[in-house]
């Protein structure tokens, strides 16, 4: 699985201070890998991270958003996100709002 974080800012990884954040990749990342990987949490519901979304959806990967609160896309119009989200939603991507992650860990220490 492939973790992409998405801020609308700019931010370093190295200053994302989660225990495992070197298993991290932003954007930029996302942007020049060869591949998609099959799975892919994105951590944060902007308007980057529904771009990805619906990229890596589009192209068979299996997609999970993570938002820690539950304003999701939040300089647009709720009613419309509302509805957004339940079109992704019926296209299998999976979201999770209010949560916060605690640790992350390579796929190959938790097998």
């Amino acid at each position: 699985m492939r973790i992409v974080l998405f801020f609308s800012i700019i931010i370093d990884l190295n200053s994302f201070f989660v225990k495992g954040h070197e298993y991290l990749s932003d954007s930029s990342d996302f942007l020049i890998q060869k591949e998609l990987p099959k799975k892919a949490l994105f951590i944060g519901a902007g308007i980057i991270s529904f771009a990805f979304t619906t990229i890596a959806k589009a192209f068979g990967c299996d997609v999970t958003v993570l938002q820690h609160d539950e304003l999701v896309l939040k300089n647009f119009d709720q009613e419309f996100v509302s509805v957004l989200i339940e079109i992704n939603k019926k296209r299998g991507v999976s979201f999770f709002f209010n949560d916060e992650i605690e640790r992350i860990s390579s796929y190959s220490s938790i097998r």
